[in-house]
């Protein structure tokens, strides 16, 4: 019975709790039954061990700058509640913007802990990536979702080649929406990208490349884009200022072949539609121009997405002059509503994180936060640059533009685990120089 008793508080332990804390944010959405999820039940364990043991973080975690942003956050968070028009609304998403409170405190524990649960959760995030890509290729292809998913299906696409491609289906993964997962999948690209092994690359480079082009998020593929972009310029610069030729020869190469494999197959399935949502991206940044630049709402075209989208900015942007300084409050604009083409529309969720965020909690928190964010990257990229820490910073990086292609990140949980796994990684003395996952 003692040896029963003590196998529990072993699996109970805050560092095992805190990587429970993690994993189970990162899959947040697809780990529920009904309206709980894994991380909710893992969150009431991993606070209840604190309590009986607080030594383990406090008091000397407000030592941690980085991690007493998130306090502050939340506080803030709570504190505009009192003038918010929506107290209902803005209570829930306190309680979301304090999770990432939550989280960044395991990220605090194991970055004390021990080296070899470093080790078990970095294990365990490469198996979480392999789940995503491979239950993302069974729904293309075959329409398997895991029971949690939205059972809604995303604009299927008849294919052009038959047998068992004959219909394929946008994944949506973990994530409920294929934007949230093809958000996902460009995150993944700086670690795919960092891998040696040839074989493992080719492979790896090619599925994600195939999801993200199936995700059909033209946000996502337009970053993608650009960091296929920007890898190369890199590469390039080592072979010709460096003289690395053989690795820098094939790390372009490589890739690209998968790129272009993995355009072949998506465009020979579904042209027409890749062809006319891709045209959609350039409307994207002409009437994104016209609205903050030019404050011009003439612009909107038929795109019903795009069309929805602009309107609900051009709107929060409005309400946002009305209290610039300490915003609406937390929820302040799911009391807004506005009404396009004869239709009513709630502001609850704009699909533009960073302006929501501005408008109801006001510009000092927006650019504190959006400053974190960048001091995040920065540190993990410049100061501790190992090269797992320049992936999260480069991850951290490809979140700020494309957190925008999905409709409501304050309650999207993955995005704290990657700011919090960052900051983890990031001059983490239990790690060794240049190690990687």
């Amino acid at each position: 019975m003692n040896e029963t008793l003590k196998k529990i508080h072993s699996y109970l332990s805050i560092e095992n709790l805190s990587i429970g804390m993690l994993c189970s944010a990162l899959l947040s959405p697809g780990l529920r039954v009904d309206k709980v999820y894994l991380f909710h039940i893992i969150s009431i364990f991993f606070l209840l061990t604190l309590v009986f043991n607080p030594k383990k973080v406090f008091p000397h975690i407000f030592r941690e700058k980085l991690v007493l942003f998130p306090f502050l956050l939340t506080a803030y968070s709570l504190l505009s509640l009192l003038w918010t028009s929506n107290l209902e609304e803005g209570m829930k998403k306190a309680v979301m913007i304090s999770f990432g409170l939550i989280i960044f405190l395991a990220a605090y524990i194991l970055k004390s802990g021990p080296q070899k649960k470093l080790n078990q959760l970095s294990k365990i995030l490469i198996v979480i990536l392999g789940c995503h890509l491979l239950l993302s290729l069974l729904e293309i292809f075959f329409q398997i979702k895991i029971p949690t998913a939205d059972i809604t299906q995303y604009s299927p696409m008849k294919t052009t080649i038959g047998s068992v491609f004959e219909v394929v289906s946008r994944p949506t993964s973990f994530y409920w929406n294929p934007n949230n997962s093809s958000l996902i999948s460009l995150l993944c690209l700086p670690f795919i990208f960092r891998i040696k092994n040839k074989l493992q690359l080719l492979l790896l480079s090619s599925v994600v490349f195939l999801v993200i082009f199936y995700g059909n998020s033209r946000g996502v593929i337009v970053l993608t884009a650009i960091f296929i972009i920007g890898f190369i310029l890199s590469s390039s610069y080592h072979f010709f200022m460096r003289r690395s030729q053989k690795s820098s020869i094939i790390s372009i190469v490589i890739p690209l072949f998968s790129l272009i494999t993995a355009a072949y197959l998506f465009i020979a399935n579904s042209s027409d539609l890749y062809l006319e949502r891709f045209q959609g991206t350039y409307q994207f940044a002409e009437t994104l121009f016209d609205i903050v630049i030019l404050d011009d709402t003439s612009s909107f075209k038929e795109d019903p997405s795009i069309d929805i989208r602009f309107y609900f900015l051009a709107e929060s942007l409005k309400r946002y002059k009305d209290a610039p300084f300490f915003g609406l409050g937390l929820g302040g604009l799911a009391s807004e509503h506005i009404k396009n083409k004869n239709k009513k529309h709630n502001l609850k969720s704009i699909h533009f994180y960073w302006v929501e965020l501005l408008t109801e909690l006001g510009t000092f928190a927006f650019i504190s936060y959006f400053t974190w964010i960048l001091i995040l990257a920065y540190r993990a990229l410049r100061i501790y640059p190992t090269e797992i820490s320049t992936c999260f910073g480069l991850s951290v990086l490809l979140f700020i533009p494309g957190v925008i292609v999905i409709s409501s990140a304050i309650y999207f949980l993955p995005k704290w685990s990657l700011f919090a796994l960052t900051y983890l990684y990031t001059g983490n003395s239990n790690l060794q120089k240049n190690s990687h996952l």
